[in-house]
């Protein structure tokens, strides 16, 4: 079946897509359970004298990457009330797109968080994906933390 756009059209409307994401993009950093790195084992503990016998031998390792989304806050927030501070705050509801590297870090494994804008988000939506001719992005919704 013959197509509407020819191929040249296809690729200047695609990359005029693209160059919309690179204008209006910004740095999103993704945060991702910390990872347990096990140090040297105590081979002469004694078991059976309490926990403190052994000492602690692993520490957390952070794991985050940086990427780039346009970011387009919800004008209709939904409003939560805040008893502590007695008023109704807007729940900060937030739409990302991103580029299938950052899709593909972020569904793989559990995140902690998503930072931009000097504030924390979580993910409370399952991805969407966009498609524009051949141009794809990821659509995700999140929700400012507490």
């Amino acid at each position: 079946m013959a197509s509407l756009i020819s191929t040249e059209e296809k690729a200047i409307l695609t990359g005029t897509f693209q160059d919309v994401f690179d204008t209006f993009k910004r740095e999103i950093v993704v945060y991702k359970e910390p990872q347990k790195v096990i140090g040297s084992i105590d081979e002469g503990m004694i078991f059976g004298y309490g926990e403190y016998s052994n000492p602690v031998n692993y520490t957390y390792e952070s794991v985050s990457s940086t990427f780039y989304a346009t970011v387009r806050y919800i004008d209709n927030q939904q409003i939560e009330h805040i008893e502590v501070i007695g008023t109704d705050v807007p729940k900060g509801l937030v739409r990302m797109k991103v580029e299938k590297e950052a899709m593909d870090f972020i569904e793989d494994g559990k995140n902690e968080k998503i930072t931009f804008d000097k504030k924390s988000f979580n993910i409370i939506s399952t991805v969407a994906v966009k498609r524009f001719l051949d141009s794809e992005f990821f659509v995700y919704y999140l929700e400012v933390t507490k």
